[in-house]
């Protein structure tokens, strides 16, 4: 398995992607989403509103998620317990692989490669939650595919303008209002994200943000963040001094 190329067919041969929940500064009051562009390399989800994701080989998925919990979680997203922050650009790519991963996922799918050579954009990051589901295709085939899911939460700490507004691999980049976001991933409605998005050719679904709708509603219930939010920490625990030491 560890050598092979995930089919996608079962659990067993679950594909592995990693997806970054990317908050625009430490008061996580916005949210970055993307609406798919189809590349010749990817043509699964045209026009599909998501959080920047990138499939990332099994050996990688392994690396960042040891174990094979996954195959066993009965729910298809499950929250993890609390995990160390790690830095995203300003040589993160060195100390950790999620920091690896994660400016690999920003330089290849946000087109943030030249500010993070140049130090220009830096984060922090913890992992968040694990996923699981049999997802469907959007564009109405019978074909559906196994993913694993790694989900980071991503507090930008400098940089946020270096996010452009379209790339090669998404064709609108919007910084949106947590509460909007939750409403628009709800109601399943691009327009409540954008009025000016075409909604015969964008749509919202997708494990990506099915995995973020429970952060989401944490941080539109907590109403002012703080370092303190209770998504930050274990489950059902508010964790003191988290940002503290990483975020300031």
């Amino acid at each position: 398995m560890d050598a092979a190329v995930p089919t996608g067919t079962s659990k067993q041969q679950a594909v592995g992607v990693i997806s970054a929940v990317v908050f625009r500064d430490r008061s996580m009051s916005e949210v970055l989403l993307g609406v798919r562009r189809p590349t010749p390399l990817v043509k699964r989800f045209p026009g599909v509103v998501s959080t920047p994701t990138m499939g990332v080989p099994w050996q990688v998925f392994q690396a960042l998620d040891p174990g094979t919990a996954h195959r066993q979680q009965q729910a298809p997203v499950e929250r993890l317990a609390q995990s160390s922050w790690f830095e995203v650009g300003g040589g993160g790519y060195l100390s950790t692989i999620g920091g690896y991963a994660l400016e690999h996922l920003m330089a290849r799918k946000l087109g943030l490669a030249p500010a993070l050579v140049m130090g220009q954009f830096r984060a922090s990051a913890r992992l968040w939650a694990r996923s699981l589901d049999n997802v469907s295709d959007p564009l109405g085939t019978e074909e559906h595919q196994w993913t694993a899911m790694l989900t980071y939460v991503v507090t930008v700490g400098e940089g946020a303008e270096e996010v452009p507004a379209e790339t090669g691999s998404y064709s609108r980049l919007l910084w949106t209002p947590i509460e909007t976001a939750r409403a628009a991933v709800l109601a399943r409605d691009a327009l409540v994200l954008d009025d000016t998005l075409d909604p015969f050719e964008v749509c919202l679904q997708g494990l990506c943000l099915r995995s973020i709708v429970g952060l989401l509603d944490e941080l539109v219930s907590a109403g002012k963040q703080t370092a303190s939010n209770p998504l930050l920490g274990a489950p059902g625990v508010v964790v003191d001094g988290l940002s503290q030491t990483v975020l300031e």
